[in-house]
């Protein structure tokens, strides 16, 4: 007796110290055997749990019946004892943990099932990792699956074992016809050497040297048609195995943009250096400005010495009487979102000045903040000498106080010996005023000269501060629009007419006001004087105005 009774406590001993659950449950569904292990689990003492029915107090209620039910085949010898099974039990704090058990039966002399004995461990949180890391492998693969960018998986044998939608939709193969497939398939077959070599010695690298790069290549649809492509990489290493991740996108609409852009750019750098100008694209973060075109010839510097000149130097080289009011119309361009356009003195190399007229343009990202300007410099150094002297001699029309005959000759001449130096055409706009004897004679000589200012006024508006505008004759204006174009030209036109036609609109006028007009090119290869070019807009100019006959004022 002494013994059996010794034996029992140690068994129970062994019980206790157990890191798992044991449980004894009898014929009548009651516990007759709980360790330490499974009171600190349930959160019972053993007194608490013994006696009691285990399905109706640790089991849930959601999975009682299906537990019971085979607890009572169990017993019954209907079914075969589960030697594994899962299942959850409910805490005296209402909490349900999960539990894998090792199942087995007790029988009795006569062979007949008279309890269970199963073990137990707590496996809550390793499911609940389980549960996570699924979870987060599912919403991983969603992600791949799903992105905007083409991915695939490359092994070091350079076999593909990953490719989402993105790459069926971009090459035109579906999985099953790639997987396992090696990656030259993607490569155009005149490329397929150098993408493998390339290959080989990228796999060689380590981590650091491939996660993250970006590299451009191109990639070869089902269809044989090619496309550019813009790949970052990842370096990925599974159960000892290396992969190479391939995030891929389409950048073939973006190179041509890119090509585009550039012949575009060339052309306009051409035109530009063919016509006398400067170039400039200030970066307003860093203040770096790259510069190109006639940089030598307007301010003495080399363009490689050129590009040393940035924001700050480009100020320091203004005259000083001109640097304030400079910095104070860039600021306002930029704050006010209006084009920038400004002269002043600038340092040549050789230490003296040369006039500058600065136009540019500010570029705005998303959040409305200025990041880009674009602009030209021209040299207008002789222009200003001249109109200095023009000044000096009072060369200007004292009723509209535009230039005279005299002013725009001596002006206009000057301007004809630049386009011949740069190879560039001046459009001369003829305006005359029609009506303006009848005008005078019916509502007198005040409204006469009331109708010749109301037409400077909308020359004055219609044209740039740097377009040379002029009052010839009585009736008879003319315009010299510098850096115009053909098409250009023909917009401002146009524009005259708009004015006119927003003048008369106006209430109380005794008469409307018309303009006829007319255009000549000065062209360069085949150059005539200012006064041979007038006559030929004078030309233009009567044609359009006998298209308005039956004109009433």
């Amino acid at each position: 007796m002494k013994e059996a009774m010794r034996e029992q406590v140690n068994a129970q001993r062994y019980l206790d110290i157990a890191g798992v659950i044991f449980v004894v449950i009898n014929t009548k569904q009651k516990v007759t055997l709980i360790n330490k292990k499974g009171g600190e689990v349930l959160g019972y003492t053993e007194k608490e749990i013994l006696g009691k029915n285990w399905f109706d107090n640790f089991i849930p209620q959601s999975k009682r019946d299906e537990v019971r039910a085979i607890f009572n085949n169990l017993m019954a010898g209907v079914i075969e004892p589960y030697e594994y099974s899962e299942n959850p039990v409910l805490t005296k704090s209402g909490e349900e943990r999960i539990i894998a058990w090792h199942n087995t039966v007790i029988t009795d002399d006569t062979g007949t099932i008279i309890e269970t004995l199963s073990s137990g461990e707590d496996i809550t949180e390793r499911k609940q990792a389980e549960e996570e890391l699924r979870e987060s492998v599912e919403r991983f693969r969603t992600i791949m699956e799903y992105a905007n960018d083409a991915i695939f998986f490359v092994d070091s044998r350079g076999n593909i074992r990953f490719w989402n939608r993105k790459a069926e939709e971009l090459y035109g193969y579906t999985v099953e016809e790639v997987l396992g497939k090696p990656q030259s398939v993607l490569v155009p077959k005149r490329l397929q050497e150098i993408h493998s070599k390339w290959m080989d010695k990228f796999l060689s690298l380590d981590e650091s040297a491939i996660s993250g790069k970006i590299v451009e290549g191109i990639g070869e649809r089902k269809d044989g048609s090619e496309f550019y492509a813009e790949i970052s990489t990842v370096l990925l290493k599974q159960r000892g195995e290396r992969y190479l991740v391939g995030i891929l996108r389409d950048i073939t609409e973006r190179k041509k943009a890119e090509k585009l852009l550039r012949e575009a750019e060339e052309r306009y750098r051409t035109v530009v250096e063919n016509t006398g100008q400067i170039i400039y694209d200030y970066d307003v973060a860093s203040g770096r400005i790259q510069w190109c075109g006639a940089i030598q010839a307007i301010t003495g510097f080399t363009p490689e010495a050129f590009q040393n000149i940035d924001i700050n130097a480009w100020g320091g080289n203004i005259h000083p009487d001109d640097r304030k009011s400079s910095r104070i119309l860039l600021d306002q361009a930029m704050r006010d979102r209006i084009p920038y356009d400004a002269g002043y003195r600038f340092g040549r190399f050789n230490g003296t000045y040369c006039y500058i007229e600065d136009r540019g343009l500010f570029l705005y990202d998303e959040n409305g903040k200025a990041y880009r300007m674009l602009g030209t410099l021209r040299d207008v150094t002789e222009r200003k000498q001249m109109e200095e002297e023009i000044r000096a001699l009072s060369l200007t029309d004292e009723l509209t106080g535009l230039y005279n005959r005299r002013g725009f000759l001596t002006l206009a001449d000057q301007q004809f010996k630049v386009a011949a130096r740069w190879q560039s055409d001046i459009p001369l706009i003829f305006a005359d005023l029609d009506g303006m004897k009848w005008i005078n004679d019916n509502l007198g000589h005040l409204v006469g000269d009331q109708a010749l200012i109301e037409t400077a006024t909308i020359l004055k508006n219609t044209f740039r501060k740097s377009d040379i505008i002029a009052r010839i004759g009585g009736d008879e204006f003319v315009t010299l629009a510098l850096g115009v174009t053909d098409t250009t030209s023909l917009t401002i036109i146009n524009r005259i007419q708009e004015e006119i036609k927003s003048l008369n609109i106006q209430k109380n006028r005794s008469f409307k006001l018309s303009i006829s007009t007319g255009i000549a090119y000065f062209d360069p290869q085949f150059p005539c004087s200012v006064d041979e070019l007038i006559a030929q807009a004078d030309k233009s100019m009567y044609k359009h105005k006998q298209s308005k006959r039956g004109f009433s004022i």
